[in-house]
């Protein structure tokens, strides 16, 4: 279900004509007979007002009517009841700026104008206006601060007359032009500094984006939807840069267009100008730093930007290395007796043995074979170690390579290719597992490609807006990038399972050394720093820490292993879809993922329902910074549902069966939403004392509240775009409830029993109601628990058999 998060919503009313013409006149009426005054005779727009408006605009005329009469006033061009004069001075008149002689009224009036603007912004949609103007025969085209700004100046000055050298009308560009030549007509000076820049705001900001659109359309700027070449600048916050770079941001680098900070607009109104762009120029900072400087030595902000610019240079265990320069000859990975010659290695080293057709060498096998190595840390260009030396012959190449890989890790290279044998060995490197396919992060639907191939795809249209957001290659590199495992070296999103499944051992160990408690400090600090150095070597970071505590290693370690499972689970589903769009990619890629979905009737009973239960638990979602800006709060509000059935899924029928079933929220990141339809839910991968979503060891984790299922729905801190699911759960004939566990959680995996984990607030159950027959939905408010003992902020709910689980809904909210 598709939502959206407001900071503060407004409430828009929709007002008839009759209704927008009595508002005007109320405001307006002594303003229009002040411009009248100065401007000439002003003629209400052709729509009729109400009786009381009626009555309002007839004394504002009659007023004006008898200013005009005593001559106080200068006739100008541009405004409606003009008299007419002799054709001479009228001639001379004909392109010469309606001026206001007085500065203090046209500062009045231009402030009485951008006022108006935002009057029309806050209760009037852009059709309504564009049809206003049309039937006045008024230019309807233009962005939508163009149409606001276009309108406000027709209701207080009411619509040009026709040109007296073509007949045609004035159309409004920021300012009244004749149709028939470019030259412009201000009706007044106005001081608009931001005239001719092209603004576009990205994520969250610290303000509300639509006060930012009216302040940047009130002083003469354009705010544009998308990023394109002639744009001024993106504004955005620090964080939404540190936190993974959103697809515009991405394109303005790409572009090289300024990506500033919000401030500078702040900043521009204060100061009455338009500041130097690259005084906020996040960006900037980075362009200004040398490449040879390492990632792991720069600011977080400038790494994120850094790493959003970069190529995916290794996509997986066929992909030739981007550096080696020999993937654009056609050069290929060597492939030998089932093994694929091409190895990585975590914190970082490359070896490949790369083949290139087309020229004999001295074993005449038609072919060169290169042996490829690189060593050292991402961006370090000056340290790094790098060779590309062409072998002798293909015996002399494997014999080459295979001494490498020992020198490198201590290991046999047979024994770790065909039958996954390693020992971590001191100050030796360990490889990754990288899958063949290609890395999502390269191999899904470009930034550009995205629009092309929703319109060729035949899909139901609200179906193909979700799917392009999941085949996007930009929901997986943020996702990588929230979690700092980024570096275009090494293909982290496409390794395999056996990959996944040794560092969820690694998981396992540490976790059961820490509930052990090891009171001997020195002990401890030395098995900490040999587990933190083994999970760094399996999953590269480029801040790698010492992973001490129950909290690091859910968050450093759980939480990053599930998204590294499910986006190279992705990968392997979809395979590489950049090439192009002719041939519908997300049709193609919808019939691989082995469910069906449903958009439904959004005036349907089901649908309703969800809308509900979405709201009523819902409590106030509150994101910080902690460093740029207070902590700041969001409310919810749905946009979509689709009706997900997946073959991997308990049927709704099987589950009808079943003992106490529950309808509750299960939250993830948007990476990790297309495995879990494609496959089914996922347990949680360890179990981690005191942190949610793992005290109660590998269940399957949902809840009551639509709010905690929210906060991990994100695709990335300080960003709104995410999917939340609502499954039918069956708790089983005896349900559990407690605070914490009361025993080794191997013992509630093993009984199968349903868990409920209560939590300091908890649903009203006057508001609980039942869903297709005997389905329970907790839809009561939110109220204080009064749990002694709670130390989770919601319940939870924990089963461990998936056919307990079943998807009915993917909600989005965006």
């Amino acid at each position: 279900m598709k939502v959206s998060f407001r900071s503060s919503p407004f409430s828009s009313r929709q007002l008839s004509w009759t209704d927008l013409e009595t508002t005007i006149v109320e405001t307006r009426g002594k303003a229009r007979h002040d411009h009248g005054a100065k401007n000439g005779n002003s003629k209400r727009p052709k729509k009729a007002a109400d009786e009381e408006g009626a009555k309002r605009s007839k004394k504002a005329e009659d007023d004006l009517n008898e200013v005009l009469s005593s001559g106080e006033h200068k006739e100008q061009k541009g405004s409606l009841g003009r008299k007419q004069k002799d054709e001479k001075s009228e001639t001379e008149s004909e392109h010469e700026m309606a001026i206001s002689d007085e500065p203090a009224a046209a500062a009045a009036a231009a402030e009485e104008l951008a006022q108006l603007v935002d009057e029309l912004m806050k209760n009037v949609t852009v059709e309504e206006l564009k049809t206003f103007l049309q039937e006045n025969k008024l230019y309807t085209l233009g962005l939508d601060n163009e149409i606001y700004e276009r309108s406000a100046d027709a209701l207080l000055f009411g619509p040009c007359a026709e040109c007296g050298v073509c007949g045609g009308g004035l159309q409004y560009a920021g300012q009244w032009v004749d149709t028939h030549e470019p030259k412009t007509r201000p009706l007044l000076r106005r001081q608009k500094f931001l005239s001719g820049m092209t603004l576009v705001l990205a994520g969250r900001m610290a303000r509300r984006q639509d006060t930012m659109k009216a302040e940047i359309a009130k002083y003469g700027g354009t705010v544009a939807p998308h990023v394109r070449p002639g744009v001024s600048a993106v504004l955005c916050n620090d964080s939404e840069v540190s936190a993974g770079a959103s697809s515009k941001t991405t394109e303005a680098l790409e572009l090289r267009i300024p990506l500033c900070r919000e401030k500078w607009l702040e900043d521009s109104i204060e100061k009455k100008k338009a500041l130097p762009l690259h005084s906020y120029n996040i960006a900037g900072q980075v362009e200004g730093k040398e490449d040879d400087i390492p990632w792991d030595q720069r600011e977080p902000e400038e790494e994120v930007a850094v790493a959003s610019m970069a190529e995916l240079k290794l996509v997986g265990k066929r992909g030739v290395y981007k550096d080696s320069n020999l993937e654009e000859k056609g050069g290929k990975i060597y492939e030998a007796n089932d093994i694929i010659y091409n190895c990585v290695f975590s914190l970082y080293a490359i070896m490949q043995l790369i083949e290139v057709d087309g020229i004999k060498t001295g074993d005449g096998e038609g072919q060169k074979l290169y042996l490829y190595f690189k060593e050292g840390r991402v961006g370090d260009v000056k340290s790094n170690r790098e060779a590309l030396d062409l072998q002798d012959s293909t015996e002399a190449a494997l014999q080459n390579f295979i001494e490498l890989f020992e020198n490198l890790t201590g290991n046999d290279f047979q024994a770790w290719e065909l039958e996954k044998f390693l020992r971590k060995k001191p100050g030796k490197y360990a490889p990754l597992d990288m899958s063949p396919g290609v890395d999502v992060r390269a191999g899904g639907l470009g930034v550009r490609q995205l629009e092309t191939a929703a319109a060729r795809c035949h899909l139901d249209p609200r179906l193909v807006e979700t799917l392009k957001i999941l085949l996007s290659q930009e929901v997986y590199r943020l996702a990588m990038t929230e979690l700092g495992l980024d570096a275009p070296d090494l293909p982290t999103g496409n390794l395999t399972v056996w990959h996944v499944n040794f560092c969820r051992k690694l998981l396992d160990e540490f976790g059961e050394y820490l509930k052990r408690g090891d009171k001997d400090v020195d002990r401890k600090a030395r098995f900490c720093l040999d587990f933190s150095n083994k999970w760094f070597s399996m999953l590269h970071s480029l801040r790698p820490v010492i992973i001490d505590s129950f909290h690091l290693l859910a968050e450093l370690g759980a939480a990053k292993l599930e998204t590294v499972r499910d986006i190279s689970y992705v990968s392997r589903l979809i395979g590489d879809i950049s090439g192009g769009t002719v041939d519908d990619p997300i049709s193609k890629c919808y019939k691989k993922m082995g469910c069906e979905m449903t958009a439904l009737d959004r005036e349907g009973e089901d649908f309703k329902m969800i809308e509900k239960y979405f709201t009523t638990t819902m409590d106030p979602l509150k994101e910080a910074d902690g460093r740029h800006a207070p902590a700041q709060e969001y409310n919810c509000l749905i946009e979509d549902a689709l009706m997900i059935k997946s073959k991997a899924a308990p049927s709704f029928d099987q589950m009808k069966k079943m003992p106490n079933k529950i309808l509750l929220w299960y939250g993830m990141r948007t990476s990790n939403l297309l495995a879990c339809m494609s496959r089914g839910f996922e347990p949680a991968i360890t179990e981690i004392p005191g942190m949610p979503g793992y005290c109660f060891g590998r269940g399957y984790y949902c809840s009551d509240a639509a709010c905690k299922a929210a906060k991990y729905g994100f695709t990335a801190v300080n960003r709104a775009d995410g999917f939340a699911v609502l499954a039918v759960v069956s708790l089983g004939k005896r349900i559990l409830e407690g605070t914490q566990p009361e025993k080794d959680v191997r013992e509630y995996e093993n009984s199968k029993k349903g868990i409920k984990i209560l939590g300091k607030r908890t649903p009203d159950e006057e508001g609980f109601f039942k869903y297709k027959g005997d389905i329970t939905v907790p839809c009561g408010p939110l109220k204080d628990s009064d749990v002694e003992g709670a130390i989770f902020d919601y319940n939870e709910y924990v089963v461990y058999d998936a056919n307990q689980v079943n998807t009915v809904e993917t909600l989005t909210y965006l």
